[in-house]
């Protein structure tokens, strides 16, 4: 959003400012709600029972995780409560699993959008030349929502505390390690944030993003090529 709003430009303000909000509405609340929901699959109903169970982004809002959405791309919500003492089975593939299913959500969702984005421009070459502005704007903002999507998933995945990365490594990680880990994650998760905002990370995350997206697109292209012979 700071790229935007330096930009000077009214158009790249407004997509940008409606696809992360789109991602607020949708890929955060589908990615604690994957949480809860996978954890409820192993046996812990602690999701549910908190009233966390849910897809609403107001059960899950987080004042600074929004905030850090809107100024470097990256946000995140009230993590969902979840006790692996209720799983069933091995407790740390429950876990990992678990921690998988976030990333994995905010991923299908941007495939999604993908998809949308494909089908909208084959509806503006359809309809050309009617409001060809307003595809591009719908255009824009889905493909920019599918590229946020992925960078959540991309970043969530990173095997650092408090992150799902950490958690899916915890199933060949020692616990002493874990442990250690863990009594330091609010300092390393600022770090992360601090390196964010200063671009540090922005190379090797802009890379592994667009790799992501650009494989989507080539796989929904001949999704909206055979919609666009039926129409």
């Amino acid at each position: 959003m700071l790229s935007a709003l330096f930009s000077g430009s009214l158009i790249t303000i407004l997509y940008t400012f409606l696809a992360l909000a789109i991602v607020l509405f949708t890929g955060i609340p589908f990615h604690e709600f994957a949480h809860g929901w996978t954890a409820e699959r192993f046996g812990d109903r602690t999701a549910r029972l908190s009233g966390r169970m849910t897809v609403n982004p107001f059960a899950h809002f987080d004042a600074f995780g929004t905030l850090m959405l809107f100024l470097v791309g990256i946000g995140f919500a009230k993590p969902v409560p979840i006790n692996p003492n209720n799983f069933k089975g091995n407790k740390k593939v429950g876990i990992a699993v678990t921690a998988l299913a976030g990333p994995l959500s905010n991923l299908i969702i941007a495939f999604l959008f993908v998809v949308l984005g494909q089908l909208t421009a084959l509806l503006a070459n359809v309809l050309y030349p009617v409001n060809q502005d307003f595809f591009v704007i719908c255009i824009l903002v889905l493909r920019l929502a599918a590229q946020v999507n992925v960078g959540l998933a991309i970043f969530n995945l990173i095997p650092l505390p408090p992150l799902d990365g950490w958690r899916i490594l915890g199933l060949v990680l020692p616990a002493k390690w874990q442990f250690f880990a863990m009594k330091y994650q609010q300092y390393i998760m600022l770090l992360l944030f601090v390196l964010l905002a200063a671009n540090v990370l922005s190379t090797p995350l802009g890379i592994a993003q667009r790799w992501v997206l650009n494989l989507f697109i080539d796989i929904t292209s001949p999704i909206a090529t055979g919609f666009g012979l039926l129409v």
